[in-house]
Formats: structure tokens, sequence, C-alpha cells
């Protein structure tokens, strides 16, 4: 097998255990810095050793990207993808507005949509299933951005 680097290969041990049972039966394994001659007991430790390192990184890296959503989620801020993402309450924050010309949104308004959002979150955070959510934003009237009723894509990062 060849693989042009470890670490994206797989970050996760179970597959590079799986390797280590090919090994076993002829299977050769090759990266950009070289081969892992997972024959010999030292070949195999510093294959797991770079397996482990590669899984290590991915739960840092897994750790700060929650971390990272809760705290805007606590703020009431969404947590979706890309430059053009946005709360789906209707506000978009100024360092995304420029040149874009956009309607005033009353700040009493945006108060009371982060709010909204926030309290969606903390329910998602602490367990309480996304349909429930928005069942019950429905239920108790208040509005999606467009001013229409829920749904699930409309809880950003969901």
């Amino acid at each position: 097998m060849i693989v042009l680097d470890l670490t994206r290969f797989s970050r996760k041990i179970i597959e590079g255990e799986r390797l280590v049972e090919l090994a076993q039966r002829g299977i050769r394994v090759w990266a950009r810095s070289g081969e892992y001659d997972l024959t010999t007991t030292d070949g195999r430790r510093h294959f797991r050793e770079v397996m482990v390192s590669a899984a290590a990184e991915s739960d840092k890296i897994s750790e700060r990207v929650r971390g990272g959503k809760r705290r805007r989620a606590k703020r009431g801020y969404g947590n979706g993808g890309g430059a053009d993402t946005r709360c789906q309450v209707g506000h978009r924050p100024a360092r995304l507005a420029a040149g874009r010309p956009r309607e005033r949104v009353p700040d009493a308004v945006i108060k009371d949509e982060r709010h909204v959002v926030a309290e969606c979150y903390r329910r998602i955070l602490a367990g309480e299933q996304i349909i429930s959510v928005i069942k019950d934003l429905n239920a108790r009237g208040i509005a999606a951005a467009q001013g229409g009723r829920w749904y699930r894509a409309q809880l950003p990062g969901c």
C-alpha cells in the first residue's frame, strides 16, 4: 500500500492496526517518507507512534472546534461555515457586511434573536433533540428569520 502521508491516511488507531494485521499476510506500506516495515517490532512501534500522534492531533482539533462552537452558541451566534454564513435570525456581523448595503436591523431585535439562538444551542448542547427544540419554537410562536416556521436547516451549524 502506498500513502502520500501516513498522518493524512488515517487518524484512527484501529485502521493502523488493520494495516499491521495485513502486513502479516505480506502487505507492505510506503509513505513519502519511506517504507514502514511492519514485519519487525521496531517498525510496528514506529508505525504505531505515528498513528497515535495523528489520532491525538485529530482529537486536539476536534476539541478546539467544539469549544469555539460552544463559545459562539453561548453568545447567540451561529456555527455555519463559509464566508457568507450568517446567523439565521437576520443579523450579519459588521466584518462581513462591507460593500454589501443592507437594511439596518434594530439592536433590540438582534438582542432578542440572539437570545433565541443561544437558548437553542444551550438546549442542544445539553442533549435535547434538535427536532424537539424546533417544535417548541414553532409552538411558542417564535418566528424564524424570514418570519415563518422553523426548520432544521435554520439552526446554524446543525
